[in-house]
């Protein structure tokens, strides 16, 4: 690996050290007999270069999250807390922070929250997730797929 993509890893994984191993032994792996470049490394946990997206509308971000886990768009903004529907709204407001950078209060009045500290939970929790859980990593960066198509 260069040292670029070494320290990209180590910001990127907020875990622990375990963590860091594991994501380590998986990128070493797909890279093959390649060296693991930092663009290689930033592909693998799904980050994109800021200049190469486009702008998207918040609307569409909530519309392919609900379209992805199957919620109607006022399932997303109520009040209920099914397992699933807590998923997809603190999946929502990481891509709308991430991908729009939204203030914590705009996310919070897109989703119909009450106030930012419900974001930043959201926020916290999904990018500690994004770089340890590979399937959630895959249904965040199949939703981003989908957004910019």
């Amino acid at each position: 690996m260069t040292e670029e993509a070494i320290q990209f890893m180590a910001q990127t994984i907020e875990s622990n050290v375990r963590d860091i191993e594991g994501n380590l032994t998986q990128i070493l792996a797909r890279a093959g007999d390649e060296i693991a470049t930092l663009e290689f490394v930033k592909s693998f946990f799904g980050v994109r270069d800021r200049g190469a997206t486009r702008k998207v509308a918040p609307k569409r971000i909530v519309g392919e999250v609900g379209h992805f886990y199957q919620c109607k768009h006022g399932e997303l903004i109520g009040p209920r807390r099914t397992a699933k529907l807590a998923l997809a709204r603190q999946v929502a407001m990481y891509l709308l922070r991430k991908e729009l950078s939204l203030s914590l209060l705009a996310v919070a009045v897109i989703l119909g929250r009450k106030d930012h500290t419900t974001v930043i939970h959201a926020v916290d929790k999904i990018s500690r997730q994004f770089s340890t859980n590979l399937g959630l990593r895959k249904e965040i960066l199949a939703i981003r797929e989908r957004i910019y198509g």
